[in-house]
């Protein structure tokens, strides 16, 4: 394979995207904030077939015909990320939130006939039939109207999904892109966490109010409150899917929120703020407003790793080298610290407590795991089981606090009886097992695995059923409260939510 021809037009950059038409033209973008049109000679599918995006510094590259530039299209302020062709018209995609449509006029130049507006920096535009679609930078897809606004869209996290917890009909979910992001019915309904740094951990707080607690790779935890800007987004999702859902009622006491909060420039923290109006549901809208910081936990070493909340405790664990700071953090529901337990020699991983809150147990990176007893808030070791031959990756009860479940690198699920502090039963399967996860309705669990599979168990560790559900690594899965839906986040930065059948 050999380079026929260079066309020239962008100078210091390269071309970032690339259309084709049959009709003569190609386009293609850059750094440069324009967009270039090509005429191309050869004019017959075989020869566009060899138009590639090029990475020298001249622009496209093409090889089995001839290109020359038509027009340098000027206008966008920002780099120009796509284009695509819609008929006659040719949109283009920018980081300036503007898409502009370039129409030719009677003398034969494309000029700029319409500038759409977006929420935010702009990746990619498209059609699905008729429809206009654009990728903004912060992981959504919008729909845009024929008024240039976003009527419909649908958002998540564009880095991998590291944790995520359940309540009720609310799901919240933390990654790697900076974010914690809650989800009502399967959409978007609040960007509750803009963080500086990758997000760790997060669980939802017992009480009568709205409240979650997050880690990130820092020192500190910090407690978000939901506000009645928050609420506004769910009653706008409510009113999208024609839903009759009760799922408001539970936080009946809406006055006792504030009105929103917003985050500060050169600040991590949501601050109180006021708002006249409510933002239609947008991504604007998930960003502004939606939960306030009201607490921050002082008092880990090194950044936090993982969280557990029980009725009436916060435990929390953080990176470690050593046994003296890998230890298991106890901490009551207003973040005062009741206890510091040094068991583990390498830092833990995951930390579970048992629906009935009479054990804790953690797993960790030098292969143990542990169990403790909770006496009054008050937690003792009980026992240490060595039995894997990996780092441990995940740990849970089941749902009658008798069975604590394991999974390693090593391949192995094993099953612990907790009364006879003895191993029930041992499963090696062929791909790693990364978390495990107890129904609280029937007698069985999942595990997700390296690969994106999710398998069924029952508690002889036989698979029942098994479905792919991610594409890469599975870092969490989750039941609901119910037991009849599996929230699975992995590598691939996507949250699926599985039914599960009789």
């Amino acid at each position: 394979m050999h380079w026929q021809d260079t066309a020239g037009g962008h100078k210091p950059w390269s071309a970032a995207s690339l259309q084709l038409r049959w009709r003569g033209l190609c386009t293609h973008c850059s750094g440069r904030c324009t967009s270039g049109l090509h005429q191309e000679y050869q004019n017959t599918p075989h020869s566009c077939r060899h138009l590639l995006p090029g990475l020298k510094r001249e622009g496209l590259v093409l090889r089995g015909g001839n290109i020359s530039l038509v027009q340098t299209l000027n206008g966008h302020s920002d780099w120009v990320n796509g284009v695509c062709w819609h008929g006659d018209k040719l949109y283009s995609a920018s980081s300036d939130k503007t898409v502009r449509v370039w129409e030719r006029n009677e003398h034969g130049f494309y000029i700029c006939s319409d500038i759409l507006g977006a929420a935010s920096e702009l990746l990619s535009v498209g059609f699905l039939d008729s429809v206009l679609i654009v990728q903004t930078r912060s992981g959504g897809v919008d729909k845009i109207g024929a008024g240039g606004t976003c009527e419909y869209f649908i958002s998540g996290h564009q880095g991998e999904v590291v944790d995520l917890d359940w309540n009720r009909n609310l799901l919240v979910t933390c990654s790697s892109d900076r974010t914690t992001r809650l989800f009502y019915r399967g959409r978007e309904c609040a960007r509750a966490q803009i963080h500086g740094f990758p997000m760790t951990s997060v669980k939802f707080l017992p009480g009568p109010h709205l409240r979650f607690i997050s880690s990130g790779q820092e020192t500190i935890l910090r407690i978000y409150e939901g506000t009645r800007a928050f609420f506004a987004n769910c009653e706008d999702l409510k009113t999208l899917q024609h839903s009759a859902d009760d799922f408001l009622d539970f936080y009946a006491d809406r006055d006792y929120y504030v009105e929103a909060a917003f985050l500060s420039e050169l600040n991590l923290t949501n601050e109180i703020g006021t708002s006249t109006s409510h933002e239609r549901l947008s991504e604007n809208a998930l960003c502004s407003g939606v939960f306030r910081e009201c607490q921050k936990i002082y008092g880990h070493y090194f950044e936090i790793k993982n969280i557990a909340v029980g009725k009436s405790l916060i435990l929390s664990c953080n990176k470690s080298a050593v046994r003296k700071f890998a230890g298991l953090f106890v901490w009551d529901l207003q973040g005062s610290k009741l206890q510091y337990i040094e068991e583990h020699d390498l830092d833990i991983q995951k930390i579970a407590i048992s629906p009935d809150q009479s054990f804790v147990a953690t797993v960790g990176r030098d292969q143990l795991v542990c169990l403790y007893a909770v006496t009054n808030n008050t937690l003792n070791t009980v026992h240490r089981f060595a039995k894997h031959e990996r780092i441990v990756w995940d740990c849970g009860f089941s749902r009658d606090s008798k069975y604590l479940a394991t999974c390693s690198r090593d391949g192995n699920v094993i099953l612990y009886n907790i009364g006879s502090r003895s191993i029930a039963r041992t499963s090696s399967f062929e791909h790693e097992v990364t978390t495990v996860s107890f129904s609280p309705k029937a007698d069985m669990l999942i595990a997700g695995t390296v690969n994106g599979d999710v398998l069924c168990l029952d508690y002889e560790l036989n698979i029942v059923d098994r479905i792919r559900a991610v594409g890469k690594r599975i870092h969490i899965a989750r039941f609901d409260e119910s037991g009849s839906m599996v929230a699975v986040s992995g590598s691939d930065g996507l949250t699926r939510v599985l039914s599960l059948s009789q």
